[in-house]
């Protein structure tokens, strides 16, 4: 792992590395959560792209991902039918239920990523301060240009907006894929 170095300060933790010495210290798995409204179209692929992205590097055993949705009406039903059919045609296969989130997933979970600033708000509004260092934007994870950004709510759009949505979802999951890779391989 590099620490910045602050100058006349000694080596310096960002939050990402304290949030990361945190986790190995706890255990060797990585829990991600991944939060959008309803948690039936964005949080669900998020999810599964990543499960996915990981399989395929061979590594899932490294991770426990889920997702859920700030608001809860949809708690219990599957994903959209148009989330679940731009995963299939894409290879994936998405079998969570949908939930809204908890007081104990902020203690939970190393990485809770909101899919917009709308639910970002959201979670830091529920979140005790002492764990706000988990909560993430998606496309944090994504080109320069994009950090900050909103991921698209494509429930009110045509089928061009899940395929979209999975275009960018899948980038943005393989960074974060890989930037926690890198990480582990920088650890001690």
């Amino acid at each position: 792992m590099s620490s910045h170095d602050t100058g006349s300060h000694p080596e310096v933790l960002d939050e990402t590395e304290i949030m990361y010495i945190e986790k190995k210290r706890q255990s060797p798995i990585t829990n991600i959560l991944f939060v959008c409204l309803g948690n039936i179209c964005r949080s669900p692929l998020a999810e599964a792209i990543f499960l996915s992205h990981a399989c395929l590097a061979g590594v899932e055993d490294q991770f426990k991902v889920d997702s859920a949705g700030t608001g809860r009406w949809h708690v219990g039903e599957q994903a959209d039918p148009r989330t679940i059919e731009i995963a299939r045609r894409n290879g994936i296969t998405i079998n969570s239920l949908s939930r809204q989130i908890t007081n104990k997933d902020f203690k939970h979970y190393d990485l809770i990523l909101a899919m917009d600033q709308s639910n970002l708000l959201e979670l830091q509004t529920r979140c005790q301060k002492k764990y706000h260092y988990k909560l993430k934007l998606m496309r944090t994870y994504d080109k320069l240009e994009s950090h900050g950004a909103d991921v698209p709510d494509p429930y009110w759009s045509s089928d061009d907006g899940f395929e979209q949505l999975f275009k960018m979802l899948s980038f943005c999951c393989l960074k974060l894929l890989t930037s926690l890779m890198v990480a582990t391989d920088e650890s001690p």
